[in-house]
């Protein structure tokens, strides 16, 4: 059988068009909510577009784990036809940096698919966030790989001052993303549970008058600063390892993370002053960028 012959630079015009696409989602999501987690609700739960619920800690496994299969599935794709193609390029994949984002990718996959969401528990998703988020990732594996067979990881030197920076970042980035989690995970455990320890969690954050209700406004940390701070953090990680690289395919994942989280923790810190009050939130806490908004 034939293979066939990709068009040549088939890699620059569909990366535009993926940005298009990251502008329009971004724009959408300040008026469409995408109903999972909090903003699940009975409407979402009888409205046809939605379709049926799923459960959030299926749903979510099965979306992330496809972000890692699907770069490694077309990393090792045989047949050069399934990714975009690069004009006149030297393959330099053993340059280091394809490890590194593979490896990058791999770590925080299975910490967000495997071992973040069946440690707590979640609200309903539905099929069409799914199969979004999974149709997503196919594409954002494409182009990732694409260039990663292209020219490899990096696009700078390992000695550039740009390198160590992004480094630096995606780390804090990551951490940030991590911590923020865990803090928030174990508050909500301490406020379900008997006195002291929900009256160690109310130090820390300010529950709910709803006794039935899981969610906490919670401080300390990044907390203080912004309401999802672990949206930040997951942000600066895909930043950093943008401004490390200078890998072109991941600077437009950094742009769809900032497309896809900014929106909704706007829309979180409206649910948060409706939940609990302008006064309990406070105007100096943002939803997303510390001091700005």
């Amino acid at each position: 059988m034939t293979q066939r012959t990709p068009s040549t630079g088939a890699f620059s015009l569909a990366l535009f068009r993926w940005h298009l696409c990251a502008c329009a989602v971004f724009l959408c999501l300040f008026f469409v909510s995408a109903p999972y987690g909090r903003f699940y609700t009975p409407k979402a739960k009888s409205s046809f577009w939605w379709g049926p619920a799923v459960d959030g800690r299926i749903g979510w496994t099965v979306q992330e784990l496809a972000s890692p299969i699907a770069l490694l599935s077309f990393y090792h794709c045989r047949d050069e036809a399934w990714l975009f193609s690069f004009p006149n390029t030297t393959n330099t994949t053993n340059n280091g940096g394809t490890v590194l984002v593979l490896s990058w990718f791999f770590v925080h996959y299975m910490h967000r698919a495997v071992v973040w969401p069946w440690r707590r528990t979640m609200g309903k998703t539905n099929f069409p966030v799914v199969g979004s988020a999974i149709l997503f990732n196919f594409f954002n594996g494409k182009f990732i790989a694409s260039e990663l067979r292209a020219i490899g990881g990096i696009r700078r030197s390992q000695d550039d001052v740009l390198f160590k920076l992004g480094l630096v970042l995606a780390v804090f980035g990551a951490l940030v993303n991590v911590v923020s989690d865990e803090i928030l995970l174990r508050r909500r455990r301490a406020n379900t549970r008997a006195t002291p320890s929900r009256a160690a969690a109310r130090r820390h954050s300010v529950v709910s008058t709803n006794k039935s209700s899981k969610y906490i406004l919670p401080n300390g940390f990044f907390f203080d600063y912004v309401l999802c701070p672990n949206y930040l953090g997951e942000f600066i990680e895909w930043l950093g390892l943008a401004v490390a690289t200078n890998n072109l395919a991941l600077r437009a994942f950094a742009l769809w993370t900032f497309a896809n989280l900014f929106p909704r923790a706007v829309n979180y810190r409206r649910w948060y002053v409706d939940t609990f009050g302008e006064k309990a939130v406070g105007k100096h806490r943002k939803a997303f960028l510390p001091f700005l908004v």
